[in-house]
């Protein structure tokens, strides 16, 4: 299995917004000209002083079905039916509690559902 990304990681963003809050953008496709990639998770951390607005998280593609978006307290699990050539992005709208300084790095990690040992990393 073949996920393609930027360099040894997922493509990813991070936008803040004039109430402080944070968009985080977590992208993966597959290798043009590989198979398709089954079940892929698009997995995004979530920083300390943080919560998600689960109205606003998203997938953003044109090519891939949405089996499920699951929630924990510090991570969201975008789980997508397959991953193509095309890039398949998940959005996730972090709400900030007042006075949150210094956040620390979470990750953006994307695999296979089937062959977990495959993932690729990314740092926000």
């Amino acid at each position: 299995v073949v996920i393609q990304h930027d360099g040894a990681r997922p493509r990813r963003s991070t936008e803040t917004d004039e109430d402080g809050n944070i968009w985080v953008t977590g992208c993966a496709k597959g290798e043009p000209g590989a198979e398709t990639v089954g079940m892929t998770i698009i997995q995004v951390g979530i920083p300390s002083g943080y919560t998600v607005d689960k109205a606003q998280t998203k997938l953003r593609t044109t090519a891939a079905d949405i089996k499920l978006i699951e929630f924990t307290e510090k991570k969201v699990f975008a789980y997508i039916d397959e991953l193509s050539s095309v890039e398949t992005c998940v959005l996730v709208k972090m709400l900030g509690e007042s006075g949150v300084q210094n956040i620390q790095p979470v990750p953006v990690i994307v695999y296979p559902y089937y062959e977990p040992e495959e993932k690729k990393v990314s740092m926000l």
